[in-house]
């Protein structure tokens, strides 16, 4: 019970937990080790695997609603962790069973259950027997902490996939029922068998390690996409907004220079004058011929943008190349990249490096997509090679990367990111073949 009450409160404590949870543990601890205590001992059959069996799933069953008393959490997290611990613990049985095999401290696996232990008058093997249990349950429950219930404990998870919660307690109920079994039938069992038992139960303690963090690794994925089709929902949504407001401005824009310019011809306004007027709305008549409507509106929203921060935004771009995306792709692929390069250069003072650069060309029966910028600082990178964001409240951020690579394997391109001498560069590749296709 000790061992069990350990691993759940170690994994589970920065959960959400119900009022006063001191008072909650002190009286969870206590009733636990009472009823654990009296739990009732027949001589004639409580050495038997059956009895045995029984016993641990009553006193697992118990350490749960030891956690219901304590934690706030939905019942497939709770069954989650209670999962995990038991096998924590099943795991540090295991290897304390082949260590004390392997070094004489316990001369079979029956050895754990019987009275024997308590009765030696050799004190010596009973410090060291509790010695080893402590150094390895703490080290087993450290290694598993880190490696394993740490991610677990940085994320806000929700299971959708209850089955495989049952089947990985299904493959641990019959584990330990299994070592009831030769637990009981120890003495008749040579020592190499009871190690190869034991080696075979870490075994399934791994199986049902991988079972559950599968679970959490396919729900990440979920959730990945979940929140990819919604920032790319918000993308379309955003171009016809911004279609509709980029039209507007140039209309108005267009109808204004005309009128300054009748304005200034009927005051006898010079030239100059007139000019320096119109170049004062000029910032906002921003058209742009790429080839590519879409990509002329959104480099129009970015260019603005950039204008404000005192960013230079330079285009070189031949858009027709890029006529076999649509529309909400083209602006989630650009929006997202040069809004990364926007926020990387803002950082910088040096006002020559303030410079973000967009390159669309075909280059040997392949269209490239390069979008570059300077930066400062250092860069960390996840497991899948995309930069992470260096935000403190990441909210979505972190998911733009991950959009651009979404929205290139699509189309069948490929994604590059390299970064020498402060220069940042998203490197996209797509084949020429494409746009045939789309034509």
């Amino acid at each position: 019970m000790v061992e069990i009450l350990s691993a759940m409160y170690i994994f589970t404590w920065n959960r959400p937990k119900r009022s006063h949870p001191l008072l909650r543990y002190s009286i969870s601890i206590v009733v636990c080790l009472l009823v654990t205590f009296f739990f009732p001992v027949f001589e004639s059959v409580s050495f038997t695997w059956w009895y045995l069996s029984a016993m641990f799933f009553v006193l697992f069953l118990l350490a749960c609603g030891s956690m219901i008393f304590i934690f706030e959490m939905p019942w497939r997290q709770l069954f989650f962790f209670a999962i995990v611990s038991y096998t924590a613990q099943h795991f540090s049985y295991q290897i304390y069973s082949i260590f004390g095999l392997l070094t004489g401290l316990t001369s079979s696996l029956g050895n754990s259950y019987s009275s024997d232990i308590f009765t030696s008058t050799d004190a010596v093997i009973i410090f060291l027997q509790m010695l080893s249990t402590f150094v390895i349950y703490s080290m087993s429950y450290t290694t598993i902490y880190i490696v394993f219930i740490s991610k677990i404990l940085k994320s806000d998870f929700k299971f959708k996939y209850s089955q495989i919660l049952f089947i990985s307690a299904i493959i641990l109920l019959i584990d330990i029922i299994i070592n009831a079994v030769v637990v009981y039938n120890a003495k008749d069992l040579s020592l190499l068998i009871q190690i190869i038992f034991c080696i075979s139960s870490v075994a399934n303690c791994f199986v049902v390690f991988f079972l559950l963090y599968y679970v959490l690794d396919v729900r990440k994925l979920t959730n990945d996409l979940d929140v990819n089709a919604i920032l790319l929902r918000d993308a379309e949504e955003k171009y016809r907004q911004m279609k509709d407001n980029v039209d507007l401005i140039n209309v108005k824009c267009h109808d204004l220079k005309h009128q300054i310019r009748t304005l200034g011809t009927k005051s006898n306004l010079s030239n100059d004058t007139i000019n320096d007027m119109e170049n004062a709305i000029q910032i906002y008549d921003s058209n742009m011929h790429t080839g590519n409507n879409a990509l002329d509106l959104i480099l129009v929203e970015k260019k603005l943008s950039c204008q404000k921060f005192n960013i230079n935004l330079k285009c070189y771009a031949d858009g027709s190349k890029l006529n076999f995306m649509s529309d909400s792709d083209l602006y989630s692929l650009f929006g997202n990249a040069i809004d990364n390069a926007v926020e990387a250069v803002a950082k910088i003072d040096n006002p020559e490096k303030r410079t973000v650069n967009v390159i669309v060309k075909n280059t040997n029966h392949f269209i490239s997509v390069m979008v570059e910028n300077y930066y400062k600082g250092s860069l960390k990178y996840n497991s899948d090679g995309l930069p992470i964001t260096t935000k403190e409240n990441n909210g979505y951020h972190g998911f733009g990367v991950k959009s651009i690579k979404i929205i290139v394997d699509k189309y069948q391109g490929t994604c590059n990111i390299r970064t020498n001498n402060g220069i940042f560069s998203l490197a996209i590749t797509f084949p020429e073949k494409e746009q045939s296709m789309a034509d």
